[in-house]
């Protein structure tokens, strides 16, 4: 799984990316931190809407991106789907965070 550090237009709110990777270790899921030098998602939109909302991407490794023959490994989607959905199992207070 990709926990994505920075791209070219967010950086990843810090004790979410603290969490995540913690999260990781702890469920065996393997990870790697990512930066993307260019391009970018919709977390940066989302990171600046309201007053600012904690964001942070999640990557599945693929192989020929955006295209019709795209894949990935299904142990990288099941690692994914494992770590997003024990964050949403455990929750996590942000009370106290910026």
């Amino acid at each position: 799984v990709g926990i994505k550090v920075m791209d070219s237009s967010a950086i990843s709110t810090r004790w979410l990316l603290d969490h995540f990777i913690d999260l990781a270790e702890r469920k065996g899921v393997d990870y790697q931190l990512e930066v993307l030098p260019l391009g970018g998602n919709d977390a940066a939109a989302i990171q600046k809407s309201r007053g600012g909302v904690p964001s942070i991407t999640l990557s599945t490794p693929s192989r020929y991106v955006h295209t019709v023959t795209e894949m990935v490994s299904k142990a990288d989607l099941e690692g994914t789907i494992t770590l997003l959905t024990s964050f949403i199992s455990e929750g996590v207070s942000t009370e106290g965070r910026d």
